[in-house]
Protein backbone atom coordinates (compact mmCIF):
# COMPACT_ATOMS: atom_id res chain seq x y z
CA UNK A 1 0.00 0.00 0.00
CA UNK A 2 1.47 3.36 -0.97
CA UNK A 3 1.60 6.46 1.24
CA UNK A 4 -1.28 8.17 -0.54
CA UNK A 5 -3.59 5.19 0.01
CA UNK A 6 -2.46 4.92 3.62
CA UNK A 7 -3.26 8.60 4.20
CA UNK A 8 -6.75 8.08 2.76
CA UNK A 9 -7.40 5.20 5.14
CA UNK A 10 -6.00 7.21 8.05
CA UNK A 11 -8.32 10.12 7.22
CA UNK A 12 -11.28 7.76 6.85
CA UNK A 13 -10.55 6.20 10.26
CA UNK A 14 -10.11 9.57 11.97
CA UNK A 15 -13.38 10.88 10.51
CA UNK A 16 -15.27 7.76 11.61
CA UNK A 17 -13.73 8.10 15.07
CA UNK A 18 -14.90 11.70 15.38
CA UNK A 19 -18.39 10.78 14.13
CA UNK A 20 -18.70 7.99 16.70
CA UNK A 21 -17.44 10.14 19.56
CA UNK A 22 -19.96 12.82 18.65
CA UNK A 23 -22.77 10.25 18.44
CA UNK A 24 -21.90 8.75 21.83
CA UNK A 25 -21.87 12.22 23.42
CA UNK A 26 -25.28 13.05 21.93
CA UNK A 27 -26.76 9.75 23.12
CA UNK A 28 -25.46 10.20 26.65
CA UNK A 29 -26.82 13.75 26.74
CA UNK A 30 -30.18 12.59 25.36
CA UNK A 31 -30.34 9.79 27.91
CA UNK A 32 -29.91 12.22 30.79
CA UNK A 33 -32.55 14.59 29.39
CA UNK A 34 -35.14 11.86 28.79
CA UNK A 35 -35.28 10.53 32.33
CA UNK A 36 -38.73 11.45 33.65
CA UNK A 37 -40.94 10.01 36.36
CA UNK A 38 -44.12 8.28 35.15
CA UNK A 39 -46.32 5.28 35.79
CA UNK A 40 -44.92 1.73 35.88
CA UNK A 41 -45.45 1.17 32.15
CA UNK A 42 -43.63 4.40 31.30
CA UNK A 43 -40.76 3.44 33.61
CA UNK A 44 -40.49 -0.03 32.05
CA UNK A 45 -40.46 1.48 28.57
CA UNK A 46 -37.80 4.02 29.59
CA UNK A 47 -35.75 1.22 31.13
CA UNK A 48 -35.88 -0.75 27.85
CA UNK A 49 -34.88 2.34 25.87
CA UNK A 50 -32.05 3.09 28.29
CA UNK A 51 -30.73 -0.47 27.98
CA UNK A 52 -30.85 -0.19 24.18
CA UNK A 53 -28.86 3.07 24.34
CA UNK A 54 -26.25 1.43 26.57
CA UNK A 55 -25.97 -1.52 24.16
CA UNK A 56 -25.51 0.77 21.19
CA UNK A 57 -22.91 2.73 23.09
CA UNK A 58 -21.07 -0.52 23.97
CA UNK A 59 -21.07 -1.50 20.29
CA UNK A 60 -19.81 1.93 19.31
CA UNK A 61 -17.13 1.70 22.01
CA UNK A 62 -15.96 -1.58 20.48
CA UNK A 63 -15.74 0.05 17.05
CA UNK A 64 -13.80 2.99 18.56
CA UNK A 65 -11.31 0.55 20.06
CA UNK A 66 -10.90 -1.17 16.69
CA UNK A 67 -10.41 2.21 15.00
CA UNK A 68 -7.74 3.17 17.55
CA UNK A 69 -6.00 -0.17 16.96
CA UNK A 70 -6.08 0.45 13.19
CA UNK A 71 -4.60 3.94 13.66
CA UNK A 72 -1.86 2.39 15.80
CA UNK A 73 -1.13 -0.15 13.04
CA UNK A 74 -0.79 2.76 10.61
CA UNK A 75 1.74 4.37 12.96
CA UNK A 76 3.63 1.08 13.26
CA UNK A 77 3.61 0.45 9.52
CA UNK A 78 1.57 -2.76 9.75
CA UNK A 79 -1.82 -1.44 8.60
CA UNK A 80 -3.39 -3.43 5.78
CA UNK A 81 -1.66 -6.67 6.79
CA UNK A 82 -3.56 -9.51 8.43
CA UNK A 83 -2.60 -9.77 12.11
CA UNK A 84 -2.82 -13.57 11.90
CA UNK A 85 -1.07 -14.59 8.67
CA UNK A 86 0.68 -11.31 7.76
CA UNK A 87 -0.66 -11.28 4.21
CA UNK A 88 -2.18 -8.10 2.72
CA UNK A 89 -5.86 -7.45 3.41
CA UNK A 90 -7.82 -6.82 0.22
CA UNK A 91 -8.32 -3.07 -0.28
CA UNK A 92 -12.01 -3.53 -1.08
CA UNK A 93 -12.37 -5.06 2.38
CA UNK A 94 -10.48 -2.16 3.95
CA UNK A 95 -12.62 0.40 2.14
CA UNK A 96 -15.78 -1.16 3.55
CA UNK A 97 -14.29 -2.00 6.97
CA UNK A 98 -11.18 0.17 7.44
CA UNK A 99 -10.49 -1.22 10.92
CA UNK A 100 -10.33 -4.83 9.66
CA UNK A 101 -7.54 -6.81 11.33
CA UNK A 102 -7.82 -10.00 9.33
CA UNK A 103 -7.87 -11.07 5.71
CA UNK A 104 -11.07 -12.81 4.58
CA UNK A 105 -9.48 -16.26 4.84
CA UNK A 106 -8.36 -15.79 8.47
CA UNK A 107 -11.61 -14.02 9.43
CA UNK A 108 -13.60 -16.98 8.11
CA UNK A 109 -11.43 -19.43 10.08
CA UNK A 110 -11.79 -17.39 13.29
CA UNK A 111 -15.58 -17.29 12.96
CA UNK A 112 -15.85 -21.08 12.84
Amino acid sequence: MNKSELKKFQKMLQEKKMDLLSLVRRKKSQEINELEVGDDLDLASQSDEKEMLFNLTDNEQTILEKINEALERIAQGTYGKCTVCGKPINQRRLRSLPWARYCIKCQTRLER
